[in-house]
Formats: structure tokens, sequence, C-alpha cells
């Protein structure tokens, strides 16, 4: 490689949406002659691919963009960006917050990085481009990265979405939901096949909605068994779906098609119906359990995970533990459960009711010890057992081990120092951890593919 290769560091937070931009920025960058380094003072660019789902996540963003511009010190050249979310929602507001910051990249414009770099460089003078683009071509692009392949990949079925939930912030990051055209999504996909992909995940912020803005489009269970279809493609998952716009189409999927995996992320957020309406969730408690209950139903062995909010404006005793039954009728495998985060320009900052946050954190400590309980009968229950492990890449635990999921999407830990990343292997688990399992390769004899 040229001595003088411009290198770009990259930290991510947040959803795997955010995730996958950071998959597509590099593939912009690598395009143009950039190299990735995972050391920041080794950086010409240093860019913070933000998430302002919650308060805490939005003042980490720019602690971290104020630690990361003293190295220029050491670095004239150096360039430090801000991207994602936060981005979008504070706009040129960041380059004030944030003295030094180059330029600011919202969630619709991560297509413009290469002529947002040129220009800061050409002019001198901070970019701000964060503003909602509509023209898909544009921000479903999704270049490739054959440097850095896995097993595994994320693919962008949708961005946006059209609920107005009270707390939610993603509208004003993300947009309005828009659909990519299947044609695009299967043509993507049969690309990563070639390539050794051997398990996608489908993403949307509400996957279950897609194809509505699309006259004539497949529905979303219709895209799975397209998905399916395609030669190479050993399993197929998919995330985040809102349980109002659940189909029974995906549910016979999930019945039918082996590729899918069985697991379903399905947020709840509250088991209080009460609750539930302020926070404009539009299903009641009793319309979640039903769709629950069709994907068990469909896939008895189907792992349920969701996310949990405790404290939202006007959440009593009894509807906290309308919460804590839901979560011992469902037995949610893993869960997240966070503090309600007051979030700029959300509804819910009008609603009356705020809870003492003394009694918010007994109340998640409460949930978060009962779920974590759930959670290690769950794990427990695995040991002993033989399942099929896709490997994805080495174990952040040892060098001379792999990590793979179970089809329910549990990390599992293997010492196979020999065994190739990207095999479908039978796994004996022989231990668990605290959210992770640990296993042993039977034999040489016994891969699942």
């Amino acid at each position: 490689m040229p001595q003088n290769q411009p290198k770009v560091y990259l930290e991510t937070h947040g959803c795997q949406m955010n995730v996958r931009d950071t998959e597509t920025i590099l593939g912009l960058l690598e395009g143009r002659g950039w190299e990735f380094t995972s050391e920041p003072a080794a950086a010409d660019l240093i860019l913070v691919n933000t998430c302002s789902v919650r308060e805490r996540g939005e003042q980490k963003t720019f602690s971290e963009l104020g630690k990361y511009r003293l190295l220029k010190s050491d670095n004239p050249r150096l360039l430090v960006g801000m991207a994602g979310c936060v981005a979008q929602q504070v706009g040129a507001e960041a380059l004030a917050r944030v003295k030094g910051l180059d330029f600011v990249i919202g969630t619709h414009n991560i297509h413009e990085l290469p002529d947002v770099i040129d220009e800061r460089r050409r002019t001198g003078s901070p970019v701000v481009r964060a503003n909602f683009s509509y023209d898909d071509a544009k921000v479903f692009q999704a270049p490739v990265r054959p440097s850095e392949r896995k097993v595994t990949a994320f693919v962008n079925v949708s961005i946006g979405c059209d609920h107005k939930c009270t707390y939610c912030i993603v509208p004003m990051t993300r947009g309005s939901e828009m659909s990519r055209r299947s044609g695009e999504i299967l043509a993507e996909i049969r690309g990563l096949a070639e390539a050794g992909i051997r398990e996608v995940t489908l993403l949307g912020q509400n996957v279950n909605s897609y194809g509505k803005q699309i006259a004539g489009e497949l529905s979303f269970g219709e895209l799975v068994r397209h998905v399916a279809r395609i030669d190479g493609i050993e399993r197929i998952r998919f995330t985040t779906s809102h349980p109002v716009d659940v189909k029974r189409d995906l549910v016979e999927a999930m019945a039918s098609e082996p590729k899918l995996m069985p697991h379903v992320h399905l947020p709840v957020q509250s088991g209080s119906n009460a609750v539930l309406r302020r926070m404009k969730r539009e299903y009641t408690r009793e319309r979640y359990l039903e769709v629950v209950r069709w994907f068990r139903e469909a896939r008895p062995e189907v792992s349920i995970t969701t996310d949990i909010i405790v404290g939202f404006p006007g959440e009593t005793d009894e509807d906290f533990g309308m919460t804590m039954s839901l979560l011992e009728e469902v037995r949610f495998d893993s869960m997240f459960s966070f503090a309600y985060s007051p979030r700029p320009g959300t509804p819910a900052l009008k609603l009356d009711g705020e809870i003492d946050p003394g009694l918010v954190n007994e109340r998640l400590i409460r949930l978060q010890k009962r779920g974590n309980e759930i959670a290690d009968e769950f794990l427990s229950a695995y040991v002993g057992r033989t399942v099929p492990v896709l490997f994805e890449g080495a174990s952040r635990q040892s060098g001379s081990e792999l990590m793979g999921r179970t089809p329910e999407n549990v990390a599992v830990n293997v010492p196979a120092p020999d065994c190739r990343i990207g095999r479908l292997a039978a796994v004996k688990i022989t231990r668990k951890m605290t959210h992770t399992l640990r296993g042993d390769l039977p034999s040489a004899g016994a891969a699942a593919a």
C-alpha cells in the first residue's frame, strides 16, 4: 500500500442501522483510497457515528468528539466529523458545541461523505449536510468492502419510521419511512452470497411495514421467501419489528422457511395498556401477547427478545406491576431495559406525571434482576445440547477461539483454532456464561455444513 494512504478511524454507537451505515462509510472511503485504522492517533479522519435514542449517548458523543479534536495538535491534517442520528438532530449546532469539528453529516447524506471531505479540505470551512432526502438510489447506496468480507451482513430494506411513538426521536433523525425496492435488495444479497456471505440480517426501523409505500411491492413476508431462494444464503434474520405491523405472512414464513432463524426482537416497551396509550404504541397488551403466541405456535423454539422503558411519565405502581407480570407471562429470552430518557422535540415532553428518579431506578433494578434470572434459565437449558453454530469470527475472549451464533442468536465461544470462519458446525454446549455460551466441536465429523 502507498505510504501516504490516508487512514480513517470510525467509532459506532447505537443500533444495527448505525453499524450498517458504518459499513457503507467504509466502502465509500475505501473506494477513494482510504485505509481503516483501529488507532485514533494514527488517523487522518476520525468519524463518530452517533446515536440519539438516549440522552446519555448524546452526551457521550460530544465528550468523545471534544477529546478527539485535541489530536489535531499532533496532526494538522486530521479531520474530525460527526455522522448519524445526533448529527441529523442537531445539525449546525454541533459546530458550536465542539470547537474544531470539521463536518456534520446526517443519516440521509452518507453518500455525500467523499464530497464533504473534499469540500472541507478545499474551502477550509466546516461543512454541514443534514437534510432529509427521499432519493432512494442515493439513500440506500451500499458500496462493497471486499477487503473486509465476513460471513454475515446487514442489508437495509427500509429506513425511517411512520409511527409517532411519543418518546421516540427516530422520526426526527431517520425521517419518514421509505422502503427500498425488492429487486435491489435481492440483487445485493445475491452479490453477497457470491462473495461468501452465509447469513443476512434484513434491517429497518420497522421491517414489518416494508413495501407499503410502493404500489405492487412485496410484503415483508414475501420478501423473506424470495431471500430464502438465493443459493448460498443459509440463514436469514430481521430487525426490528413493530408489534402492530406483524402480519400472518411473516409468521407463516417463520413456520415454513428453515433458513429464517427462530428469533424475533419484538419491543413491547410496557405491559400496561394505559402506558402504551400514552406512548402511542398503537397496540394493547392483549394484541402483543397474541403476536407472541403466533410466533410460538409457528416455531415452538423461537426466541423472543424485547425492549422495555421504565419510568415513562405517569407510570404508576400498578402500571409497573403490569410490566412485571408481562415479563413473567412471556418470559423473554433477553431484553434491553432502560429508564425513560426525555428527548428533544418528542411529544412525551409535554406529558404530566414525571416520576422521581430514585423510584425509577428501583423499578429498573427490579425489572432487570428478574429479567436476568429468566434469561439465565434460557441459557442454562442449552447446556448438554448439541446445536448448529455459524462461526462468524475470532472470540473476544481468546485468539485461539471462535465465536458463532445459535439459530436463536445466542453467542457461543468455541476452542476451535483449526476451524474456519464461515463453517456451520454442530457444537456441544458445555457451559453457560453471563450472556453467552461455551461449547466444543464433538468431533471433526460433526459438521452441520
